[in-house]
């Protein structure tokens, strides 16, 4: 039970996301200037940002997948538990 919990709430969390990958060049660009000022917000770093955020909803959607049936997706609970620990390590 703790783990469905755990799993639809990062999933809930993770597709709000969506906001940054559908969102126009111009709230990007107030967003990023806001969070790191002094950045231009050139062609690779919008590409970046909208990248990593669909990583987050993918992953979030595979979490609210994974939550309904947690013994059928044991395998790939644990694969993407690995993945999302690198990826915290990473930045």
């Amino acid at each position: 039970n703790w783990l469905k919990f755990i799993l639809r709430f990062n999933g809930v969390l993770a597709t709000l996301a969506v906001v940054a990958v559908l969102m126009p060049q111009s709230w990007l660009v107030w967003c990023i200037s806001n969070v790191e000022p002094g950045l231009q917000v050139g062609l690779l770093v919008s590409y970046l940002s909208r990248a990593l955020s669909l990583y987050a909803l993918l992953a979030g959607l595979l979490f609210l997948v994974f939550a309904e049936d947690v013994k059928r997706y044991k395998a790939p609970i644990r694969t993407m538990e690995v993945l999302v620990l690198f990826a915290i390590i990473a930045f």
